[in-house]
């Protein structure tokens, strides 16, 4: 019987410590589990937050685009075609150069825009101003297209080549126009 009372002692010597040493493992055991949930929370507000600023990156880029998009339609807006080739006519008048010919092409329509073409028969003293004259028809503000340029010396007697001019060229020129 002593041993048992011994062990009884014992254990109730140290009943206190076992109580308070079982509370802090429990103690720990939830303090771990509200931890991991925590960090999982934690987790999902980052991936959300990074979710959400790729949006607003994305967003950022649309607007952007629609911006450009906006520049474009507003450039590519619509013109009338008889203010266009007096437009032509005056740069050719600036530039020296003689349009002897002018002849529509086909149409082409595109989803967005409708694309003009027109086939022009120059005439020049020299290159400079056939150069000059292409020049500026690229840096007007509407869109035009240089998309051929045929040149040749002018097969007119030489009397006539001062009159007339002692280049000829055949260009093919393009003009964009947004459509909506």
């Amino acid at each position: 019987m002593f041993p048992k009372i011994s062990l009884n002692l014992d254990i109730n010597k140290y009943k206190n410590n076992i109580v308070s040493i079982a509370i802090i493992i429990l103690a720990l055991l939830i303090a771990s589990n509200i931890y991991k949930s925590q960090a999982k929370g934690e987790r999902i507000l980052k991936e959300k937050k990074e979710t959400e600023v790729k949006k607003n990156e994305i967003l950022a880029n649309i607007g952007q685009l629609e911006k450009r998009i906006a520049s474009y339609k507003e450039a590519l807006g619509q013109k009338d075609l008889s203010s266009v080739m007096n437009n032509i006519n005056n740069i050719a008048r600036e530039t020296g150069v003689k349009i002897i010919s002018l002849r529509p092409l086909p149409e082409k329509d595109y989803s967005v825009y409708r694309k003009y073409s027109f086939e022009l028969n120059l005439s020049a003293q020299d290159y400079h101003h056939i150069g000059e004259f292409m020049s500026k028809i690229e840096n007007s503000p509407q869109i035009y297209l240089v998309e051929a340029l045929d040149m040749r010396p002018s097969s007119v007697t030489p009397e006539q080549r001062e009159e007339t001019g002692g280049l000829t060229a055949v260009l093919t020129l393009s003009l964009i126009f947004f459509q909506g």
